[in-house]
Formats: structure tokens, sequence, C-alpha cells
């Protein structure tokens, strides 16, 4: 009865957004806020070094730092490019005061299950964490930590997501806005793409065991540079790896809603890597 009502409560809620961000922006509207000088030092830019041609470098994705040498990411925003054409840039919301830091090596989650023979039980691990060539010694910059909430604790959970605007399209100065999100597990997730997609079958395609989603009214809502970004509630407890951009995702055909990869099934490897390289 509980979970009837529930769904009752979000297909009205679905109703809702359709209606409200069918023209939405992402990362953008009103539900935004610009973060504050030192709100989320944790908060990373993950950038294209700057070269010959391109002087200023170029932000592609985003990250979370979990300790003074790692960061968290999504798997996609690293595979295929050469690290020594990469660099984390920490800048919380002012970028003129950047620090840049050059990346020693990644893993990502699948590999650290082949190299360990852990089995890999879900289909999309589109996780992984960078090591930095130094410690960040800035005293105002705090890591994040891993929240111990399991998957199943987040239905219906307030959170908030980061994501990057562009001054004049320009990406070599990325501003970070923050919103709070309603998260989704699995079950809820399909639901909703079923409705979007006409198709519960379809939906299943979509939406992988480890997958959680975020929306809200007014939009909130990831693009492709935002993949990476931690989703987070008390301010530095991370739930979950934003990896809008992926395929396949209901995100990408709807465009209301973000997809996200919960950390929990995820702690084995992230506190492996995190212990074994201080």
């Amino acid at each position: 009865m509980i979970r009837v009502c529930r769904l009752f409560l979000f297909f009205l809620l679905f109703s809702h957004w359709s209606h409200r961000i069918s023209r939405a922006e992402p990362i953008s509207g009103e539900n935004l806020r610009l973060v504050k000088e030192k709100e989320y030092t944790f908060v990373v830019s993950i950038q294209a070094r700057p070269t010959e041609i391109d002087l200023k470098g170029r932000h592609i994705c985003t990250g979370a730092l979990i300790s003074r040498k790692h960061v968290l990411t999504a798997e996609h925003c690293l595979k295929g490019k050469s690290l020594s054409l990469l660099q984390v840039v920490l800048a919380s919301s002012d970028f003129t005061k950047r620090v840049v830091h050059k990346i020693k090596t990644w893993i990502s989650y699948e590999k650290w299950a082949r190299i360990h023979n852990e089995p890999i039980r879900h289909e999309n691990n589109d996780i992984a964490v960078l090591t930095l060539a130094r410690k960040v010694l800035e005293p105002d910059v705090k890591p994040a930590q891993l929240s111990k909430k399991k998957e199943s604790e987040l239905n219906w959970m307030a959170a908030q997501m980061v994501g990057w605007q562009f001054a004049n399209s320009d990406t070599t100065k990325p501003i970070l806005f923050t919103g709070t999100v309603s998260i989704f597990t699995k079950e809820y997730c399909n639901d909703l793409c079923a409705i979007m997609l006409q198709s519960k079958e379809e939906s299943r395609k979509h939406f992988h065991r480890n997958y959680i989603c975020t929306m809200t009214t007014p939009s909130v809502l990831a693009t492709q540079g935002d993949s990476g970004g931690p989703l987070f509630y008390k301010n530095d407890k991370i739930l979950a790896v934003t990896i809008k951009g992926t395929k396949p995702t209901c995100a990408e055909e709807s465009n209301r809603m973000t997809i996200h990869l919960s950390i929990d099934n995820y702690r084995k490897f992230l506190n492996d890597v995190i212990s074994n390289d201080r």
C-alpha cells in the first residue's frame, strides 16, 4: 500500500516535471545557487592540459577529493585519454584562485577487481579513482567522506548535486553551482523511465542494478561536463558518482533526470585504493 501511494505521488510529480522542464537547460534553473567560496572545496575540475593550440586548458569532467591524494570520478572521463594531457584543478567556486595538480595514475573498479580476483557483479561499473602526483596541502581544502549509507536507505532522500556553468561558453572558466535533489533507487527510476519511454521492458535496459537517479522541481540536471561529480549530503558525505553522458541512459532521451552510480557496491575498491597509496 505504501509503495502504491508513493508511486501515485511519484507520477503526479512526473506530470509536473514534464510540463515545467520540457525546455529546461541542464544544470540551470530556479533551484540552483552559486557555490560560496570555500564551501565545497573537495569538488575538482578534471581538465585537458594547456597545449600550444589551446593555451588555457579545458574542463572535461568533475571529480571529488576523497583523500589528500585521491579523486573519485567516472571511468568514462578518463578512458582512452593520456594522463600527460590531463590535470586536476582545485578551485571551489573561484577559478581565479585555482591550484593545478598533475595526475600520477588512475584505476577503474573493473581493473582493480581483475587484479584482486574480485567478482564483477554489475554490468556497468563507471567509477574510477585518480591518484595525484603530490598531496593536496592547502589547509582550506577538505576531502569529502564516503557515506556509510546503504543504497536501500537512499530512496526519497534529499541530497546535493554540483555542476559547472561556463561564462560565455568559455570552458576554461567554469563556475560551480549546486542544487538540492531527491534520490530514487532503481525501482522508482525504472517506473518513471517506463512512462517516458512508454515501455517497461525498454526501461530495464537503461537502469542497471547499481544505478540511482535524481530529480526535483524546478529542475537540476547534469550535463556531460558534470560526469564524475559527487552526489552528497550533510555537505561532504558522498553517496554516488554522477554518470550522466554515458550510454544507455533514460536521462538522455527524457532530459528529466540525472543518473548516478551508488558507491555502496564499491566500498572495498575505494578503501583499498586510498589505504594502499598514502
